[in-house]
């Protein structure tokens, strides 16, 4: 029968078996599945080591731009985070970032219709009504209208004050030199001002009888007054009918050797003369045309020990003031005899009372100050602290520069000067220049000039310095005395410059040319502009800025007749502020003058610099710090802003303002988290986004 059991247990052991998996079958579905599932891993792993190949060697902003850095925590950048706010941040206001107004020390909106070419006064009352409304806001956000920020000082005054902590700090033992040591107490007396009251004029009437007396009071018992005149120029710095310095030529093409010639000029204390001594000038070497002088006598006396000879060139500024004051001289001698000679050594003591006021009772200074006002000089009084650091720097020039050099620049000064040149030298490469022969004589130029942190001479040692003011002996309390040596050192300044050839940098803040060599003073490099502690965004955006914009001017004055960059740069950028600032089809026509022209590629080339440095310091260091909850690129840019709407002394010039600039930077998303676009404006930006050429 069909359902036996034996035939159903055939069946039951047909059906187990037909259930079973086949072992060669199953054996290669494993080894397939484990072929894909290894690929897999494989492939993962792979990925993962790419990306974090990738992640490593990828441009620094891309993984930083929208998160905070750590915070710098030390006490420069408590002191900086003054300066900022995360109410500052271009990206979360674009339609108001665009029109951002530098505050209260902004330009008034009169000046703006003054600099502004092309746009009608309606215009204006637009662009007013948008500033007042930004403005309006953050008053009720932070409580005032500059927004509770802390503005950035002008740069000669941050180093002043820089200057003044340093001569103003308590002596630190051993670790001060003997030669720092003077000039804090040069300065210390300086600072006195009840010294001089006490002594009153006696130091300045024994010092004229030392000169051989005053016609005026107990008569003068020198006939010659060419050895008066001579003493007076090599000791007490007073040149009563001319003055001499040191220089070079401007007409001489600058060489390595950058040969400095002794110059005469007419004198500082005098009325007005209608003459531009910087290109009416002469070169002689008798002086013959203005005999009344022993030229060779004076500044033989001025320039001791070194060699004056007869044949020497002299730069002459003025030329007919000097002939003409020999001439007056000469007439004075032959018409009044020993009264002629009265009457110039009167002048000569004058002037000589002129030099000394300074180190005087308040008596002398204060005629001084009338006559001042008297003869319509309306500026403010100086500071006594300000004249006394300026006394200082006279004296003691090459001790200060060495002190900032020594608080103030470590190696990541030497870095930044590094990069923001190594930028602009890129940048500059990929100018569009009007004819090879420009190209190649600024490019070459540009090249052959090595940037150096400040003179040869700030690299002097301690006990350098301490030779170097050996002779100089000072007083606790007689400040007369110690001006007249201040006078003295100021006096080898010009003998060591003219010997040597290389000028400190003093209390300078901006580049300049010595030869094969552009110094980049140590006067730059203070707080809040600069600090070895602060995020390396806020020192290339500041100081880096600063420096490319004071590069590019020192370089390439008049670059909008070589090439052809900042007049297309300029027309790009500026028509999209018309078009943004205006309603859609109202642009019409405008036009920039070609210092216009300039001046806005100025500023935009060296936010690209300053931005391209930046980015080389990330390449080799790629962690940075922040300030105010700000990342990388947020503090960077508004770091820029601000200290060219507080401290940039050629943003006057300017027909918009700065933060334009980041709007038109912004534009590229590739730079910024998202571009600073305003979704009720039409803004038109071509793809070269108005970039004289795209930064890596």
């Amino acid at each position: 029968m069909d359902d036996s059991p034996a035939v159903h247990q055939e069946m039951l052991t047909t059906s187990e078996e037909q259930s079973q998996p086949n072992p060669v079958g199953c054996n290669k579905y494993r080894r397939l599945l484990l072929v894909v599932f290894s690929l897999s891993i494989f492939s993962l792993a792979l990925g993962l080591g790419v990306y974090s190949h990738l992640q490593k060697t990828a441009d620094p902003w891309t993984s930083q731009w929208k998160s905070a850095a750590p915070p710098c925590l030390s006490p420069a950048c408590v002191r900086a985070s003054e300066h900022f706010s995360t109410a500052m941040d271009p990206f979360s206001r674009p339609c108001d970032y665009f029109l951002f107004a530098c505050g209260t020390g902004g330009s008034s909106t009169s000046d703006k219709r003054h600099r502004v070419k092309g746009i009608h006064s309606e215009d204006f009352g637009e662009l007013d009504k948008k500033r007042e409304m930004r403005i309006r806001r953050e008053t009720d956000v932070q409580g005032n209208s500059t927004g509770g920020l802390v503005k950035f000082p002008d740069r000669k005054d941050a180093l002043l004050k820089t200057v003044r902590e340093i001569l103003e700090d308590p002596e630190e033992g051993v670790s001060m030199s003997a030669a720092e040591r003077k000039a804090k107490k040069y300065f210390k007396t300086c600072m006195d001002a009840e010294s001089p009251e006490k002594v009153g004029s006696k130091p300045f009437l024994e010092l004229l009888q030392q000169l051989g007396g005053w016609a005026v009071s107990d008569g003068w018992n020198q006939t010659d007054f060419n050895t008066t005149l001579a003493l007076l120029m090599s000791q007490y710095s007073t040149f009563p009918f001319f003055s001499v310095y040191v220089g070079s030529d401007p007409d001489e093409e600058q060489t390595a050797s950058d040969r400095l010639y002794i110059q005469i000029d007419e004198p500082h204390f005098q009325f007005p003369i209608d003459w531009n001594s910087k290109t009416q000038k002469s070169k002689a070497s008798t002086r013959t045309l203005a005999p009344a002088i022993n030229w060779h006598a004076c500044l033989q006396a001025t320039f001791q020990p070194l060699p004056i000879s007869k044949s020497d060139l002299i730069l002459v500024h003025n030329l007919p003031y000097i002939i003409q004051m020999s001439q007056t001289i000469n007439k004075w001698q032959d018409q009044h005899g020993m009264m002629g000679f009265g009457s110039l050594n009167t002048y000569m003591i004058f002037n000589l009372l002129h030099t000394l006021i300074p180190a005087l009772d308040s008596r002398f200074f204060q005629t001084m100050r009338n006559f001042s006002i008297a003869t319509g000089d309306t500026q403010r009084e100086m500071p006594r602290w300000l004249r006394c650091i300026q006394q200082t720097e006279r004296g003691f020039d090459i001790l200060l520069s060495h002190a900032l050099r020594e608080r103030h620049t470590q190696n990541e000064a030497e870095e930044l000067i590094h990069d923001v040149y190594s930028s602009l030298k890129k940048k500059l490469t990929d100018l569009i220049w009007r004819d090879d022969r420009s190209s190649a004589f600024i490019l070459r130029k540009i090249k052959s000039l090595n940037p150096r942190l400040s003179t040869k001479t700030n690299n002097l040692s301690h006990a350098e310095l301490n030779r170097l003011y050996a002779e100089v002996v000072l007083s606790e309390e007689d400040f007369f005395s110690n001006y007249l040596q201040m006078l003295v050192l100021e006096q080898r300044s010009r003998i060591r410059l003219l010997s040597h050839g290389t000028q400190t940098d003093g209390l300078s803040i901006t580049p300049f040319v010595s030869g094969n060599d552009i110094i980049i003073p140590v006067g730059m490099f203070v707080s809040p502009f600069f600090h070895s502690s602060y995020p390396r965004a806020l020192n290339y955006a500041t100081l880096g800025s600063l420096m490319a914009k004071d590069l590019l001017h020192l370089l390439l004055p008049d670059i909008h007749t070589r090439a052809n960059n900042p007049e297309s740069v300029s027309m790009c950028i500026w028509s999209h502020y018309v078009s943004v600032t205006k309603d859609p089809g109202r642009v019409g026509t405008f036009s920039l003058s070609l210092f216009e022209q300039q001046e806005v590629w100025v500023q935009y080339s060296a936010l690209q610099v300053a931005l391209d440095a930046y980015k080389m310091s990330l390449a080799r260091h790629p962690e940075d710090s922040s300030l105010s909850g700000l990342s990388y690129i947020h503090l960077f840019l508004s770091s820029f802003t601000k200290v060219t709407c507080d401290a940039d002394p050629y943003r006057e010039f300017m027909p918009f303002e700065p933060s334009f600039l980041v709007t038109v930077l912004c534009s590229n998303s590739r730079f910024c988290p998202t571009p600073l676009t305003c979704v009720n404006k039409s803004q038109r930006y071509p793809p070269e986004m108005c970039q004289s050429r795209t930064l890596h």
